[in-house]
């Protein structure tokens, strides 16, 4: 986040640049990544707080926004949009609309501590610098110190369902992960 935020300071550094901010909440494609933890232990798992909910949001419908932007062309100086997704929702209530669409009824989502994370991510070939980041960024938001400003409208409330998501793109990698074991 550091990062981005330093790009955003370099870029209002040049004078007469038009360009415009588009900060989105939780990918759920960040969510894929559950899919190991779903075959090898039944359960998903990380370090984000059970009831803190997130704005999901599907990156197709930021590339679209961004893409709809671009050829509109219709902001100047600088600008900021946020992007909240469809709908929030906590780690537990996510985890429960995947048990149902693949029948796993005993599928839970468990919090885990920051070593556990962090030997889970080691093991998959993190590196220790993108770990730190993921452990920083995490704890960011269970905090809320990174959270949404603007309240949900109808412009910033983008159109791909967290259950269409789940069905379009999360089963068929499942499924597909599933045979392969």
């Amino acid at each position: 986040m550091s990062g981005l935020h330093n790009l955003e300071q370099r870029i209002n550094n040049i004078p007469e640049i038009n360009a415009l901010y588009v900060r989105a909440g939780y990918f759920m494609e960040n969510l894929l990544s559950q899919i190991p933890n779903i075959l090898n232990s039944g359960e998903t798992k990380g370090l984000f707080d059970k009831n803190l909910k997130f704005p999901m949001i599907c990156t197709k419908d930021i590339g679209n926004f961004i893409g709809e932007a671009m050829l509109k062309f219709n902001y100047k100086g600088k600008n900021i949009k946020e992007l909240h997704g469809s709908v929030d929702l906590n780690m537990n209530e996510a985890t429960g609309i995947i048990k149902d669409s693949i029948n796993m009824p005993n599928l839970k989502y468990r919090e885990i501590t920051e070593e556990e994370d962090r030997e889970t991510m080691c093991n998959n070939g993190f590196s220790e610098h993108i770990i730190d980041v993921i452990i920083e960024t995490t704890k960011a938001l269970n905090n809320q110190h990174i959270n949404m400003v603007e309240q949900r409208t109808q412009e910033n409330t983008t159109p791909t369902t967290y259950k269409n998501f789940i069905e379009d793109v999360f089963i068929p990698l499942y499924k597909e992960e599933k045979n392969n074991l």
